[in-house]
């Protein structure tokens, strides 16, 4: 069975599950998932190319992100493919951080499967978490 939603779902889908890790709800977050989820990033991390997180350890990894207390997540654009059940986002993800937030620009598209997200790939660049930058600095970048 393969549930075609909306346009105007499957980008509900995806904000639903910025909401629910914003708010730290890993029960809301685990239902808009597969059991089968995976998440890449599309970029070299510790030596390694395109790494999967949620692989096999899936509620571990959803438990240390979804525990981040006041995280935010700006998005400036949403598009989705109702044919190939695929949503695009261009977004900043805004993690606070003693030594103040932590700001990182990226891509997202989120592959759904019967009403959830199966596959999430990352599209951005790590060496921009090292860099001081203000919501304002990316959001001049988007708007220019």
């Amino acid at each position: 069975m393969n549930n075609k939603l909306s346009e105007s779902k499957l980008i509900k889908l995806v904000l639903d599950s910025f909401e629910a890790e914003k708010s730290n709800d890993v029960s809301i977050g685990t239902q808009l998932i597969t059991k089968d989820f995976k998440m890449r990033s599309m970029s070299v991390y510790n030596k390694n190319i395109f790494p999967v997180f949620g692989n096999g350890e899936l509620l571990t990894d959803l438990k240390k992100a979804f525990s981040i207390k006041g995280k935010e997540f700006c998005v400036w654009n949403c598009a989705a493919n109702v044919k190939t059940q695929t949503v695009f986002v261009e977004l900043a993800e805004v993690e606070p951080t003693k030594k103040g937030p932590i700001i990182w620009p990226y891509a997202l598209i989120c592959q759904i499967e019967n009403g959830k997200i199966k596959r999430s790939r990352h599209y951005g660049d790590p060496a921009l978490l090292k860099e001081n930058l203000s919501i304002q600095d990316i959001r001049s970048v988007i708007e220019e």
